[in-house]
């Protein structure tokens, strides 16, 4: 297999309308899009299979060179590409239609693409357009001369310009400097403009408009604020308009490690990601996407009278069943692909704690739960005194046996902390002196069991040695004070067990999958969040700064980092990671500010 067809995964920029989004690579291909909304079966994907995906490329004849760079302030791509007759400025979109973020169709959407002729007499821009709707389905082309439609689905092609259609994917339009020919692509039951220049200069206008209005709401003018306000940027784009849900990812089953098995859908909304994206959204000033957020993950979990699932459907719609589209290769041949993820039906403790810490950084931040939200804080307290000392799958689902986790224990803590702290403000609970004792047996549980008898630091589980990155959050969440020796030995630990080159490794444990993975850059993120807080700044700093020079050309990250290779692995742009740079800056920048008033 020839892997140099597939493009590296953080080569890829993203654009998107809040509804869906599509990945861009360097050479002008759409490798990657679900149309109308993001768990939509694909329409392009060839990221996951060259041949079969489906793609729309947009290039010159020969060799070319791009430069792929968002427009300042805004999701807009543009790609300056170049060959031996002439330059071409391609400019990728999907349009905002309303001030809101709403769109004017349900089931519609577009993707704009402008390609203005820098260089060059009758320069030939070659045109590909070859859908494969509903995860790599061939499909009927129709062609004119201004357009191509498929037969079986409400997917289409418009331009300004006249396409010279070599074959039914395949066109070419004739452009010389001052030429700007506009190109849509249209999902749905949709009326495409007669006058499509016009139409396609408003849509851009009002696009960049939103976009750049959008993140005047930034407070954040600290140090790496470029940075802060493109993985701001990232996570609104992976945000679900009509209900809030914010995505893990917005891809399916781009691998741990190339040609390995760990390939996974995180086209949904994780539970756990709340606290995170509370604390890292509040404070940027975004109360908005917060509370909206917010608000879906407590309508939506609270309507389990039982077991409380760990990720949902960014709709009302139950699509998580797993299964294997056994017709791609996958992204480099590592197959399988999957859509829908069972983890869904593991047991994770730790959710709770999550979601109950969640709305207490809210509530810091000037919203006190409502009545009706502080009952189900209470019965969320309550389930975890009922079953904090029950085993789990833990944060990494693992698809062993259940083990009584550290990190779930420490986020039942979380939970009842954070309650009774609200419950004292609040001057009411009939439970609260049941939360206090349960509190205490879980603290007492894990400073008896989970600790490493010998070097003292927290260890992945019971009767382990294993350290586990997520224990850094014992520190980031004060469950100790952080320069307790155990707090102190736990990141040594780390640093020791789980750190190459500057990179932390969830845990070296066996989980029960097949493969390797790389390090996770969240748990990267969380390293330089406690050392920070521990006061150990120059060594943050260089952690922090070696991250930053390990994001993409354009600022994204995918979940994970090859140490050895340096290479973006797993699904991309990755909000965990977007989450965990803001809060690392953050918090540095806090700590920097403090030290130098001193």
């Amino acid at each position: 297999m020839n892997h140099t067809e597939y493009a590296p995964i953080n080569s890829y920029g993203m654009i998107g309308d809040l509804h869906t989004i599509a990945l861009i690579r360097p050479n002008g291909s759409i490798d990657w899009c679900c149309l109308p909304i993001f768990d939509s079966p694909s329409t392009f994907a060839s990221i996951l299979d060259k041949n079969k995906g489906g793609c729309c490329q947009v290039h010159l004849d020969g060799d070319n060179t791009s430069q792929l760079a968002y427009l300042m302030d805004t999701n807009i791509l543009t790609n300056t590409i170049t060959n031996e007759d002439g330059i071409i400025e391609l400019l990728d979109y999907m349009p905002i239609e309303n001030p809101d973020g709403t769109r004017k169709q349900d089931k519609t959407g577009y993707i704009c693409r402008h390609i203005e002729c820098k260089k060059g007499i009758h320069l030939k821009v070659n045109i590909t357009f070859d859908p494969r709707p509903n995860y790599g389905e061939n499909v009927t082309i129709h062609t004119t001369e201004n357009s191509a439609t498929i037969e079986e689905y409400p997917v289409s092609l418009h331009s300004t310009h006249p396409i010279q259609w070599n074959s039914p994917t395949q066109g070419v339009i004739t452009l010389s400097p001052g030429d700007s020919a506009r190109v849509v692509i249209a999902c749905g039951d949709v009326a495409i403009k007669h006058n499509l220049e016009i139409w396609t200069d408003k849509l851009l206008y009002d696009t960049r408009s939103y976009w750049e209005n959008w993140l005047k709401q930034c407070l954040y003018k600290g140090r790496w604020r470029r940075m802060v306000e493109r993985s701001a940027l990232t996570l609104k784009m992976l945000t679900y308009k009509p209900t809030g849900a914010i995505l893990a990812a917005p891809t399916t089953s781009l691998p741990e490690s190339i040609g390995g098995g760990r390939n996974w859908d995180y086209r949904f909304s994780w539970l756990r990601d709340s606290a995170l994206i509370m604390g890292s959204l509040l404070p940027l000033g975004f109360l908005e996407e917060s509370a909206d957020y917010l608000h879906w993950i407590i309508n939506k979990s609270r309507d389990d009278d039982d077991a409380t699932p760990i990720l949902y459907s960014i709709t009302e719609k139950d699509n998580c069943e797993e299964r294997i589209l056994d017709q791609f290769e996958g992204y480099m041949g590592s197959a399988p692909v999957r859509i829908g993820n069972a983890a869904k039906e593991q047991v994770q403790l730790d959710v709770y704690g999550e979601i109950i810490d969640s709305i207490y950084i809210y509530n810091i931040f000037g919203h006190p739960p409502s009545n009706d939200i502080w009952l189900y804080v209470e019965d969320l307290a309550n389930r975890i005194c009922d079953q904090w000392n029950d085993k789990d799958e833990g944060i990494w689902e693992v698809r062993g046996d259940k083990k009584h986790f550290t990190y779930s224990k420490l986020m039942c803590w979380v939970g009842l902390d954070r309650a009774i702290i609200m419950a004292k403000e609040r001057e009411e609970s009939t439970d609260l002196m049941l939360w206090v004792e349960e509190r205490k047996k879980i603290r007492e549980f894990i400073l008896t069991e989970c600790v490493h008898k010998e070097k003292q630091y927290l260890t992945q589980s019971p009767c382990s040695d294993s350290s586990d990155a997520s224990n850094l959050l014992a520190i980031i969440l004060a469950f100790l004070p952080p320069n307790d020796p155990i707090m102190m030995n736990t990141v040594d630990q780390i640093l020791e067990e789980l750190t190459e080159n500057n990179m932390v490794y969830r845990y070296l444990t066996d989980d029960g999958l097949e493969g390797e993975e790389g390090t996770f850059n969240i748990c990267t993120f969380w390293l330089v969040e406690a050392m920070a807080i521990q006061g150990r700044m120059e060594q943050a700093e260089e952690i922090f700064n070696d991250m930053l020079n390990r994001s993409s050309n354009l600022g994204l990250y995918a979940e994970e980092t090859d140490a050895k290779h340096n290479i973006a692995l797993g699904n991309f742009p990755q909000a965990f990671s977007h989450l965990g740079l803001i809060n690392s800056a953050l918090i540095l920048n806090h700590r920097n500010i403090f030290i130098d008033s001193k």
